[in-house]
């Protein structure tokens, strides 16, 4: 899962995570169903050979995939080609089988005298995650400070002076479900937090969480309480009441991989000559068709546009791609035309053809948040060009690079 992957790099720290059971309930269920069987085999060895392993796998390619992906969560040690289970993993699982995983947030002794219903919990948390996505598609200017700081770690906007533009990433990230949202803004709280464990035991934990139960801010990070409350992931009645409540959309989210997906809504219809039709009357619909359409004419609840190369190009030009804008048409249409789909993707072959810069290239980094934040800042200032995440390397447009240059050395960094 990469709520931890990517922000536990010391197996240490790693180990005191999946101490919690919520954890590893979490990683259990998020792994594909050939690591779940890995780890059940090794559930009551003490070690296991590592070649014997490809008798469990279809071939030994699923194996080593398999492996990896275990790898990438420390689930596992490997000493002189023994396999064993990581013991704090082995334990937890041992005992979900002897009944179910709950919640150990703390909970409030004394009744809640002005307990919301469900229904007015659903009603604000929604509002708050709206003004969240109102402020990145420019229908709201102002968030508290605490999430600018979130949206600039999470590499959504970018600060250039007084202001804060939005990125490439962030454009991406509007048009994806909101449940990957949500994980996308808890992975980077958890990243940015000063206390990893404890706060993805919290995490974990909120998933495990009752709807419409009340628990105790007591012995929280109340920093991060406050931002998943302005966010619309928690409910407070009063912004110092010491107890809060779980949104409906974070319950589940981590721990149930049988959740049901929320069915997207279908709004749009999309004809072979390329125009499409957007029944809706939601701004945030709107703005995101603005990305990728030429928009025609706009009617109470219907909204008319055609894709174009020059519109579709300048989605490109955003960082947005073919695969994304055909899913989001996909996602919210009963069909898609096949002569639509493969036009987009021709017109960003076009666009890959091969060009020449003068270009820096930056690598060494000397920790994996330096070289996000770098490469978001890249994105956003108009340098980049070119990155490998395995390699750790960013490649930028020579003319522009001087922000970036400027940037790392106002963080008194050193890049070879």
């Amino acid at each position: 899962m990469s709520l931890l992957t990517s922000s536990f790099k010391d197996y240490k720290e790693l180990q005191l995570a999946y101490s919690s059971p919520a954890v590893v309930l979490g990683i259990f269920r998020h792994i594909s169903l050939k690591a779940q069987h890995f780890l059940m085999i090794f559930l009551f060895l003490d070690r296991m050979d590592e070649k014997s392993l490809v008798k469990f796998a279809s071939s030994a390619t699923e194996a080593d995939e398999v492996l990896q992906e275990l790898k990438s969560l420390m689930l596992y040690t490997c000493t002189g080609g023994n396999i064993s289970m990581h013991a704090e993993v082995q334990k937890q699982l041992k005992a979900m089988l002897n009944g179910p995983i709950l919640c150990t947030l703390r909970t409030k002794s004394k009744p809640d005298k002005r307990k919301p219903t469900i229904e007015d919990i659903y009603k604000i948390t929604q509002n708050n995650w709206k003004n969240l996505i109102d402020y990145l598609i420019g229908l709201r200017e102002r968030v508290s400070v605490s999430i600018l700081r979130l949206l600039l770690h999470s590499g959504l906007v970018y600060q250039n002076g007084q202001e804060f533009p939005k990125t490439s990433e962030c454009f991406r990230f509007l048009l994806k479900p909101q449940s990957i949202q949500i994980e996308f803004l808890l992975k980077h709280i958890l990243a940015a937090s000063s206390d990893k464990v404890k706060t993805a035991v919290f995490l974990f934990n909120l998933s495990l969480a009752e709807l419409g139960r009340d628990y105790s801010t007591k012995d929280t990070n109340r920093g991060i309480i406050e931002d998943l409350t302005e966010i619309g992931l928690l409910f407070k009645c009063k912004q110092r009441s010491k107890r809060y409540y779980v949104a409906p959309p974070v319950i589940g989210l981590l721990t149930d991989s049988s959740k049901p997906i929320p069915l997207t809504e279908k709004f749009l219809t999309v004809e072979t000559n390329f125009r499409i039709y957007a029944y809706t009357q939601s701004d945030l619909h709107i703005v995101l068709l603005s990305y990728f359409l030429k928009l025609e004419y706009r009617l109470p609840g219907l909204v008319v546009g055609f894709l174009t190369r020059d519109s579709v190009c300048d989605a490109f030009k955003e960082g947005l791609n073919a695969n994304q804008i055909v899913d989001f048409l996909k996602n919210h249409s009963n069909s898609v035309p096949q002569n639509v789909s493969e036009q987009l993707y021709l017109w960003e072959k076009e666009r890959n053809r091969i060009s020449e810069y003068e270009s820096y290239m930056l690598e060494e980094f000397a920790d994996i948040s330096l070289y996000r934040s770098t490469l978001n800042f890249a994105q956003g200032s108009g340098a980049y060009l070119w990155d490998n995440f395995d390699r750790r390397v960013i490649i930028l447009h020579k003319s522009k690079a001087e922000p970036v240059l400027k940037y790392l050395q106002s963080l008194d960094r050193i890049v070879s």
